[in-house]
Protein backbone atom coordinates (compact mmCIF):
# COMPACT_ATOMS: atom_id res chain seq x y z
CA UNK A 1 0.00 0.00 0.00
CA UNK A 2 2.82 2.47 0.85
CA UNK A 3 4.56 1.90 -2.42
CA UNK A 4 1.53 2.39 -4.36
CA UNK A 5 1.23 5.41 -2.42
CA UNK A 6 4.48 7.02 -3.44
CA UNK A 7 4.60 5.75 -6.72
CA UNK A 8 1.23 8.09 -7.52
CA UNK A 9 2.71 10.83 -5.59
CA UNK A 10 5.72 10.27 -7.89
CA UNK A 11 3.76 10.53 -10.81
CA UNK A 12 1.65 13.79 -9.45
CA UNK A 13 5.53 15.33 -9.03
CA UNK A 14 6.25 14.75 -12.57
CA UNK A 15 3.16 16.38 -13.95
CA UNK A 16 3.15 19.65 -11.76
CA UNK A 17 5.38 22.62 -10.54
CA UNK A 18 3.02 23.13 -7.91
CA UNK A 19 5.07 20.93 -5.07
CA UNK A 20 8.72 21.83 -6.98
CA UNK A 21 7.19 25.98 -5.96
CA UNK A 22 6.28 24.92 -2.48
CA UNK A 23 9.67 23.04 -1.70
CA UNK A 24 11.86 26.05 -3.83
CA UNK A 25 10.43 29.37 -2.21
CA UNK A 26 9.72 28.19 1.09
CA UNK A 27 13.15 25.97 1.51
CA UNK A 28 11.53 23.61 4.04
CA UNK A 29 13.14 20.51 1.52
CA UNK A 30 16.37 20.71 3.76
CA UNK A 31 14.49 21.99 6.97
CA UNK A 32 16.08 20.00 10.05
CA UNK A 33 13.29 19.14 12.93
CA UNK A 34 15.76 19.60 16.21
CA UNK A 35 19.10 19.68 17.30
CA UNK A 36 22.11 20.19 15.62
CA UNK A 37 24.25 18.52 13.14
CA UNK A 38 26.31 15.98 15.15
CA UNK A 39 29.50 15.49 12.60
CA UNK A 40 32.63 14.76 15.01
CA UNK A 41 35.06 17.70 13.25
CA UNK A 42 38.29 16.58 14.46
CA UNK A 43 37.48 13.47 11.75
CA UNK A 44 38.01 16.28 9.15
CA UNK A 45 41.69 15.25 9.67
CA UNK A 46 41.47 11.55 9.44
CA UNK A 47 39.87 12.62 5.78
CA UNK A 48 42.44 14.52 5.11
CA UNK A 49 45.48 12.34 5.87
CA UNK A 50 43.68 9.45 3.61
CA UNK A 51 43.81 11.68 0.64
CA UNK A 52 46.14 11.39 -2.52
CA UNK A 53 45.82 14.87 -4.48
CA UNK A 54 45.83 12.98 -8.27
CA UNK A 55 42.88 10.45 -7.41
CA UNK A 56 39.03 10.67 -7.56
CA UNK A 57 36.79 11.26 -4.43
CA UNK A 58 33.02 11.18 -4.46
CA UNK A 59 31.52 11.94 -1.33
CA UNK A 60 27.95 10.75 0.58
CA UNK A 61 26.40 12.78 3.35
CA UNK A 62 23.01 12.95 5.03
CA UNK A 63 21.80 15.09 7.71
CA UNK A 64 19.45 12.47 9.04
CA UNK A 65 16.67 15.31 10.85
CA UNK A 66 16.41 16.85 7.30
CA UNK A 67 13.15 16.46 5.40
CA UNK A 68 14.79 15.33 2.31
CA UNK A 69 17.11 12.48 4.27
CA UNK A 70 13.96 11.39 5.25
CA UNK A 71 11.72 11.67 2.24
CA UNK A 72 14.95 9.23 0.68
CA UNK A 73 15.19 7.03 3.02
CA UNK A 74 11.29 6.03 3.00
CA UNK A 75 11.58 5.91 -1.07
CA UNK A 76 14.64 3.78 -1.00
CA UNK A 77 13.61 1.23 1.42
CA UNK A 78 10.24 0.74 0.05
CA UNK A 79 12.47 -1.66 -2.35
CA UNK A 80 14.51 -3.04 0.37
CA UNK A 81 17.60 -1.23 -0.48
CA UNK A 82 19.14 0.76 2.64
CA UNK A 83 18.87 4.61 2.56
CA UNK A 84 21.84 5.55 4.46
CA UNK A 85 23.07 9.37 2.60
CA UNK A 86 21.00 11.57 0.92
CA UNK A 87 23.39 13.61 -0.89
CA UNK A 88 26.68 13.21 -2.93
CA UNK A 89 29.22 15.39 -4.41
CA UNK A 90 32.70 15.95 -5.73
CA UNK A 91 35.60 16.20 -3.71
CA UNK A 92 39.08 17.72 -4.40
CA UNK A 93 41.89 16.85 -1.99
CA UNK A 94 44.38 19.84 -2.00
CA UNK A 95 45.80 19.44 1.43
CA UNK A 96 44.20 20.60 4.50
CA UNK A 97 41.97 23.58 4.20
CA UNK A 98 42.45 24.03 0.68
CA UNK A 99 40.30 20.97 -0.03
CA UNK A 100 36.86 21.72 -1.84
CA UNK A 101 33.74 20.17 -2.67
CA UNK A 102 31.15 20.44 -5.45
CA UNK A 103 27.59 19.51 -5.36
CA UNK A 104 24.12 20.66 -6.27
CA UNK A 105 21.83 22.60 -3.91
CA UNK A 106 18.61 24.05 -4.02
CA UNK A 107 20.84 27.17 -5.01
CA UNK A 108 22.25 25.41 -7.95
CA UNK A 109 26.15 24.50 -8.21
CA UNK A 110 28.23 25.08 -5.39
CA UNK A 111 32.39 24.65 -4.66
CA UNK A 112 32.94 25.22 -1.27
CA UNK A 113 35.21 24.01 1.65
CA UNK A 114 35.16 20.66 2.74
CA UNK A 115 35.50 21.99 6.34
CA UNK A 116 32.50 24.23 6.64
CA UNK A 117 30.22 21.68 4.31
CA UNK A 118 31.42 19.07 7.47
CA UNK A 119 29.20 21.45 9.85
CA UNK A 120 26.36 21.07 8.28
CA UNK A 121 25.76 17.19 8.38
CA UNK A 122 25.36 14.12 10.93
CA UNK A 123 26.73 11.06 8.37
CA UNK A 124 29.81 11.08 6.13
CA UNK A 125 31.75 9.17 3.11
CA UNK A 126 34.34 9.74 1.23
CA UNK A 127 34.96 6.73 -1.76
CA UNK A 128 37.75 6.95 -4.12
CA UNK A 129 36.27 5.87 -7.36
CA UNK A 130 38.70 3.52 -9.21
CA UNK A 131 39.37 5.21 -12.49
CA UNK A 132 42.20 4.70 -14.98
CA UNK A 133 44.63 7.26 -15.34
CA UNK A 134 43.82 7.89 -19.59
CA UNK A 135 40.59 9.35 -18.55
CA UNK A 136 41.38 12.02 -16.32
CA UNK A 137 41.41 14.38 -19.17
CA UNK A 138 37.88 13.48 -20.28
CA UNK A 139 37.23 14.20 -16.44
CA UNK A 140 39.23 17.04 -16.02
CA UNK A 141 36.94 18.23 -19.53
CA UNK A 142 33.77 17.65 -17.75
CA UNK A 143 34.29 19.45 -14.49
CA UNK A 144 35.32 22.98 -16.15
CA UNK A 145 32.79 22.03 -18.56
CA UNK A 146 29.94 21.89 -15.98
CA UNK A 147 31.93 25.11 -14.34
CA UNK A 148 31.21 27.02 -17.18
CA UNK A 149 27.25 26.94 -17.00
CA UNK A 150 27.26 27.15 -13.61
CA UNK A 151 25.25 30.11 -13.53
CA UNK A 152 22.55 28.10 -15.39
CA UNK A 153 22.51 24.91 -13.68
CA UNK A 154 19.63 24.53 -11.29
CA UNK A 155 18.45 21.75 -9.00
CA UNK A 156 16.53 18.83 -10.43
CA UNK A 157 13.33 18.67 -8.88
CA UNK A 158 11.95 15.89 -10.66
CA UNK A 159 15.36 13.97 -10.07
CA UNK A 160 15.49 12.99 -13.30
CA UNK A 161 18.68 11.50 -15.54
CA UNK A 162 17.28 12.92 -18.82
CA UNK A 163 15.22 15.83 -18.88
CA UNK A 164 18.24 18.65 -19.86
CA UNK A 165 22.07 19.30 -19.50
CA UNK A 166 21.00 22.38 -16.97
CA UNK A 167 18.28 20.61 -14.69
CA UNK A 168 20.60 17.87 -12.56
CA UNK A 169 20.54 16.68 -8.50
CA UNK A 170 23.10 15.94 -6.49
CA UNK A 171 24.04 12.44 -7.26
CA UNK A 172 22.87 12.90 -10.74
CA UNK A 173 26.27 15.40 -10.83
CA UNK A 174 28.57 12.67 -9.51
CA UNK A 175 27.23 10.48 -12.91
CA UNK A 176 27.67 13.29 -15.42
CA UNK A 177 31.05 13.43 -14.63
CA UNK A 178 32.35 9.90 -13.91
CA UNK A 179 29.85 7.68 -16.44
CA UNK A 180 31.84 5.72 -18.37
CA UNK A 181 34.90 6.22 -17.00
CA UNK A 182 34.54 3.97 -13.51
CA UNK A 183 36.26 0.47 -13.19
CA UNK A 184 32.69 -0.51 -11.57
CA UNK A 185 29.86 -2.88 -12.84
CA UNK A 186 27.83 -0.68 -10.15
CA UNK A 187 28.14 2.87 -11.62
CA UNK A 188 25.28 2.97 -13.51
CA UNK A 189 21.40 3.78 -12.56
CA UNK A 190 18.77 1.83 -11.10
CA UNK A 191 15.01 1.26 -10.88
CA UNK A 192 12.82 2.35 -8.37
CA UNK A 193 9.49 3.00 -8.49
CA UNK A 194 9.51 2.52 -11.79
CA UNK A 195 11.60 5.00 -12.71
CA UNK A 196 15.91 4.93 -13.50
CA UNK A 197 17.55 6.86 -10.67
CA UNK A 198 21.38 7.34 -9.90
CA UNK A 199 20.65 8.04 -6.43
CA UNK A 200 23.58 8.51 -3.59
CA UNK A 201 23.60 5.14 -2.06
CA UNK A 202 24.71 3.48 -5.05
CA UNK A 203 27.92 5.10 -4.53
CA UNK A 204 29.13 2.54 -1.49
CA UNK A 205 29.26 -0.36 -4.19
CA UNK A 206 31.27 1.68 -6.29
CA UNK A 207 34.60 1.97 -5.37
CA UNK A 208 37.16 2.26 -2.07
CA UNK A 209 35.55 3.40 1.07
CA UNK A 210 38.11 5.34 2.92
CA UNK A 211 35.52 6.96 5.44
CA UNK A 212 32.38 6.60 6.79
CA UNK A 213 31.51 7.36 9.86
CA UNK A 214 27.74 5.79 9.26
CA UNK A 215 26.52 3.54 12.17
CA UNK A 216 24.52 1.48 10.66
CA UNK A 217 27.16 0.38 7.69
CA UNK A 218 28.79 -2.86 7.88
CA UNK A 219 32.14 -2.34 8.71
CA UNK A 220 33.30 -4.91 6.04
CA UNK A 221 32.10 -2.63 3.31
CA UNK A 222 35.92 -1.00 3.87
CA UNK A 223 38.32 -2.06 1.92
CA UNK A 224 41.06 -0.99 4.21
CA UNK A 225 40.47 -1.83 7.69
CA UNK A 226 41.45 1.17 9.27
CA UNK A 227 41.98 1.32 13.27
CA UNK A 228 40.01 4.35 13.58
CA UNK A 229 36.96 2.74 11.88
CA UNK A 230 36.79 0.08 14.05
CA UNK A 231 34.67 2.13 16.79
CA UNK A 232 32.58 3.84 14.20
CA UNK A 233 30.77 0.92 12.47
CA UNK A 234 28.07 -1.54 13.63
CA UNK A 235 27.77 -4.70 12.16
CA UNK A 236 24.80 -5.18 10.56
CA UNK A 237 22.68 -7.75 11.85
Amino acid sequence: MNEKLTYRLLNWMDKTKAWELFFKKLNIYNIRFKGYPAFVMSDYFRIIDRSIPDDHYVFLSTDSKSLSSIAIKTVIRLKENPGYFSHAGILFFKGDRKSTIMHITAAGLIEQPLIDFLKQVDYFCVIKLPVDKKNDQTIQYRISEIRGRADLIKYDWQEQLDNGDNLLYCSELVYEIFKDVVNSPEFKPRMILGRYVFDPNLLLNCGEIVYCNHPELDRQLCVNDLPFMQTEFAVVA
